[in-house]
């Protein structure tokens, strides 16, 4: 590499009147989105509630790396309250038997001992 060449991921120093700074020069991200978007929904375990009032969207997503984000930084659910759920729908539909997106729809229970 020739003196004073700048190169990818290079750290750069400069020199000012005061003090030395330091310059990271990121690496671009690629995302990777997918095909719909997605909402994270959560079911608190107030029974004493309705079910609509018991359900709260937690987040929206729409690439992979949103979704591992929210994931990584939630309650695991194991560490739930019994009761309790996590839902991942398409956005803009509810997770209900009454919208008509999931008249045919099933559930899959993950049991965690």
């Amino acid at each position: 590499m020739a003196d004073g060449e700048i190169h990818e991921n290079d750290v750069v120093e400069e020199q000012t009147k005061d003090k030395e700074q330091f310059i990271s020069v990121p690496e671009p991200r690629a995302l990777h989105p997918l095909k719909q978007k997605w909402t994270y929904w959560y079911l608190n375990d107030d029974r004493q509630a309705s079910w609509e009032d018991r359900l709260k969207p937690v987040c929206t997503f729409s690439t992979v790396e949103e979704f591992w984000a929210l994931y990584n930084n939630i309650r695991p659910p194991s560490g739930l309250n019994c009761l309790c759920d996590y839902n991942v729908f398409k956005y803009g539909i509810q997770p209900m038997w009454e919208v008509p997106e999931n008249l045919k729809g099933g559930r899959w229970l993950i049991t965690v001992s």
